[in-house]
């Protein structure tokens, strides 16, 4: 009868102490990286408490290397900085809603970056419904007879062209006609000027130098066997955003290469329709933009220099004519000022 009652007095003590067989929770401080759009939100975990801090460290060194950390009750967490700058740790912690988070971060030369499972997740994009192209546009009972009258118009006059006999260009002979400029004085005095013809030499047309051709030279066509096939390709890529990639064989080739930095370099060949290589460089970084060097660019033509006309002297009736008109405007300044 006695060890019974030591039996139930023990159960008695466990059942009014619960937290006795209560362990703290786990907690992972390096957890691996989430991949952000296949994160899952975890099941609830039930929670009884804060249990208080079981375990926390820390340690320095004078060239600025550090570590330290804490684990126990409802969160723990751990960070780390090394000779090179980088520093990395994690956390985690229970949310509002019984829920265990856990975020990992690294912050070095490249910045900031985070993985975490309570990050938000975009919505889905909501399909979008296909267009519809419109019907083309069908022309108006005017606009058809307007037309076929047109095309009448103009197998009529294509037929009177072809039945027309040709005349050569060089017996049709034109003859310039007389000019005539009658030369009109300001009425500043009685005196009045004739009406006065030019003379035939004046008629005669001006010699102007003939055109410059263009020094530019289009070079010859290479001749081009036809498609080859790819012969060779290559492709590299890394965490830290660098990549090259290119192709080379048929009739085109290709390589670009992107550094640490954020520049890109490349440049790619192929053959145009008239047989010919054209060969393409570009840089592209963030201070410049993007630049090019090509063989395919348009290049303006060399301008050349307009020939310098010969002034027409005046003839005598002309001279006269001017001297005449600045006697008789001389004259009248004169009545004017006096």
């Amino acid at each position: 009868m006695r060890s019974l009652l030591i039996v139930f007095a023990v159960v008695g003590v466990a059942v009014a102490r619960p937290g006795i067989f209560r362990t703290p929770l786990a907690y992972s401080t390096f957890a691996a990286p989430v991949v952000h759009s296949t994160v899952v939100a975890p099941a609830p975990v039930a929670y009884a408490g804060h249990l208080g801090v079981s375990s926390q460290y820390h340690a320095q060194d004078e060239l600025g290397q550090y570590s330290y950390g804490y684990a126990g009750g409802p969160s723990a967490k751990s960070e780390l900085k090394t000779f090179d700058g980088v520093t990395r740790g994690g956390y985690s912690y229970v949310d509002a809603e019984g829920k265990v988070q856990n975020v990992n971060y690294v912050a070095d030369g490249l910045g900031f970056r985070v993985a975490a499972t309570n990050l938000p997740v975009a919505p889905q994009p909501i399909p979008a419904e296909p267009l519809v192209a419109p019907s083309p546009v069908e022309d108006t009972i005017e606009v058809a007879s307007a037309k076929a009258a047109h095309f009448a118009a103009h197998a009529e006059a294509k037929v009177a062209a072809e039945a027309a006999p040709e005349v050569p260009v060089d017996s049709v002979v034109v003859e310039p006609a007389a000019v005539s400029i009658a030369a009109e004085v300001p009425v500043f005095s009685k005196a009045v000027v004739a009406p006065y013809t030019l003379p035939a030499a004046v008629h005669a047309p001006i010699a102007y130098s003939a055109p410059i051709a263009a020094s530019f030279v289009a070079p010859a066509p290479i001749a081009y066997a036809g498609h080859l096939g790819v012969s060779s390709q290559y492709h590299a890529q890394d965490e830290l955003g660098q990549y090259s990639y290119g192709y080379a064989g048929g009739p085109s080739a290709k390589s670009e290469l992107k550094t640490f930095d954020g520049v890109t370099r490349g440049g790619y060949s192929y053959v145009d329709a008239n047989g010919q290589v054209q060969n393409v460089n570009y840089v592209a970084d963030p201070v410049f933009g993007f630049r090019v060097a090509a063989t395919n660019l348009p290049v303006a033509p060399v301008a050349h220099a307009a020939p310098v006309l010969d002034a027409v002297p005046d003839s005598v009736e002309v001279a006269a004519a001017k001297a005449a008109h600045f006697a008789a405007h001389e004259e009248a300044k004169a009545r004017l000022t006096a």
